[in-house]
């Protein structure tokens, strides 16, 4: 009687304690914030030296790039409107690129908790246009380190994780992930 007795305690123990550890891996499964975008994204792109805009956004804290694609090219711009056109190859057409509307490329103004300047990567759309009407509407940038929508006239910190600072309520910058082998001279943003 006395087994009995200490052998339903054992159980009734072990099943209250995997109860518990189930419920607290299950509770806050929906308030989880994505660092990186749900969104499709990539772009190699293996020029990166010979690119001015986008190798001074990926090797000086603070500055910024962005990277479009009119009329099949693709556009390298610098906050200060200096830019470099790179005509695709046959080659290029292989690895398409594949984003919402452009990318946000360079490195923010502050190290992170260890020290280091982590590159990123933001798509260019605006993501309150984007998610309330589909409108694909471009981010300006300023020399603060923030992206400004000209139509919702929100306001994104760039430095700061893409967060939304000043506008309606609306999502941070969609945020892809970024490596860069300088040495290979390749960069690639992806998703």
């Amino acid at each position: 009687m006395k087994f009995i007795s200490k052998f339903s305690k054992g159980l009734f123990t072990f099943i209250t304690s995997g109860i518990i550890m189930i419920l607290s891996l299950v509770s806050c499964s929906g308030d989880i914030d994505h660092e990186f975008a749900q969104h499709r994204a990539f772009f190699r792109y293996q020029y990166v030296a010979t690119t001015p805009p986008l190798y001074a956004a990926l090797n000086n804290p603070g500055m910024w790039c962005t990277i479009s694609f009119p009329n099949g090219i693709y556009r390298f711009t610098l906050l200060d409107g200096t830019g470099y056109d790179y005509r695709p190859t046959a080659l290029d057409s292989y690895t398409r690129h594949e984003c919402i509307n452009g990318f946000i490329v360079g490195t923010p103004n502050l190290p992170d908790f260890s020290g280091r300047f982590d590159l990123r990567a933001y798509d260019r759309v605006c993501p309150t246009c984007y998610e309330e009407s589909a409108i694909q509407r471009d981010l300006t940038l300023t020399a603060e380190g923030k992206a400004v929508c000209g139509r919702c006239h929100c306001v994104y910190d760039l430095n700061n994780g893409g967060l939304l600072i000043e506008g309606g309520p609306g999502e941070k910058l969609f945020r892809y992930r970024i490596n860069y082998a300088p040495v290979q001279n390749i960069l690639i943003i992806q998703n």
